[in-house]
């Protein structure tokens, strides 16, 4: 089992400001991936589900109210096909973006 997973949470509004860290482990994290797919038809990955769940937990202390929020992913679903299948039972499509970026040599230097 690898390590908790963690998630900046940043909230500004009018209202108040609020940032704090979010911890969440494997099982956190498929639950959210799931539920969200099941709810939205939104597939996240596990840091996009650790930013969601502490999304979740601290609009619990401070209600928006119907105010907008944004929750940013920086790797797609795709990367990480066989913990999204594990998860909700299908791997997600790799974008042509994605398959033609794999396929470059890598470069380290």
């Amino acid at each position: 089992m690898r390590e908790p997973a963690d998630a900046w949470i940043v909230a500004d509004d009018q209202r108040t400001a609020a940032a704090g860290w979010q911890r969440a482990d494997d099982g956190d994290e498929r639950a959210t991936i799931r539920e969200v797919w099941n709810q939205y038809q939104l597939l996240l990955e596990a840091h996009g589900a650790v930013a969601w769940r502490g999304f979740l937990d601290w609009q619990g202390q401070e209600p928006l109210a119907g105010l907008p929020a944004a929750i940013l992913e920086t790797a797609n679903p795709a990367k990480f096909p066989e913990e999204i299948e594990k998860t909700i039972g299908f791997a997600p499509d790799v974008p042509p973006a994605m398959t033609a970026a794999i396929q470059l040599p890598e470069n380290f230097d």
